[in-house]
């Protein structure tokens, strides 16, 4: 019927004057691909970081003869990869090396326990020196001020890079895939939003154009047959029927505001 009256008065509908949905969508879907390439290239460093904490573990152990530990070095950046840790059987081999996994499990909890203790050391030491610089800059002159400064935000930076590593490697890990994880679902519901887009952009078009229409209804009593086809369900005397009294519509424009029957 809305067609109809826009085809019989000439209005400009577009319905793809609704770009901006569209754009929009597609923004958010830009913003999660490369929310995902920025979360890839924090795993890469968090598996780093593992990897050279459990090798700086293996040098002190066992000395500076390494060559035997290097399968392990690779076993460890496997088993912290998103498809590692949680997949591994009790029992696994590595290019022919058996590995136990609680063992190694337990092996790799040490080992971070041990970085989550010298972060927090180096952290302390790192804030009680921030601490001590900002009081001296207070109390210094000028010239002193402009060097502290520049001592207090290296301090700052430094603090920032430690910050995070008071927490274990696979734990930060786990945040890091849960939060992909929720980004691929807001994909998924983004994507499924696309086929529902034109009826929405012709909706807006139509709402563009009328502001208002008003219905008027015919009502014919309609009493209920003496000899059913089919059992009654109710006891009611009949029915309403109503009949839609096209001489009678009322249309609202949104352009002019202008009321007129058709």
């Amino acid at each position: 019927m809305l067609l109809d009256k826009i085809d019989a008065l000439n209005l400009p509908y577009d319905h793809k004057a609704s770009r901006t949905a569209r754009s929009n969508l597609s923004k958010q879907i830009d913003r999660l691909h490369h929310e995902e390439y920025l979360m890839e290239e924090q795993e890469r460093e968090l598996i780093d970081q593992g990897a050279a904490a459990f090798w700086d573990y293996i040098v002190e152990v066992y000395g500076p003869d390494t060559k035997p530990f290097e399968k392990l070095y690779k076993i460890v950046r496997c088993f912290y990869g998103r498809n590692g840790k949680h997949n591994v059987k009790t029992s696994f081999s590595y290019d022919g090396l058996p590995i136990k996994k609680e063992e190694f499990k337990k092996t790799v909890d040490e080992v971070e326990a041990t970085a989550v203790e010298q972060a927090k050391q180096r952290l302390d030491t790192l804030n009680e020196e921030h601490k001590t610089l900002t009081i001296s800059w207070a109390k210094a002159t000028e010239t002193m001020q402009k060097a502290l400064k520049e001592e207090i935000e290296r301090l700052e930076k430094e603090i920032a890079i430690w910050n995070p590593r008071t927490q274990p490697i696979s734990q930060r890990l786990k945040a890091l895939y849960d939060e992909d994880y929720a980004r691929v679902l807001e994909r998924r519901r983004l994507k499924k939003e696309w086929p529902s887009l034109e009826s929405r952009e012709k909706g807006g078009a139509i709402r563009r154009l009328f502001q208002k229409v008003t219905l008027f209804w015919n009502r014919e009593f309609r009493p209920s047959k003496p000899n059913p086809t089919q059992p009654r369900k109710t006891n009611r005397p009949g029915r309403n029927k109503f009949t839609l009294e096209y001489d009678k519509i009322q249309w609202e424009f949104s352009d002019t505001d202008l009321i007129s029957s058709s």
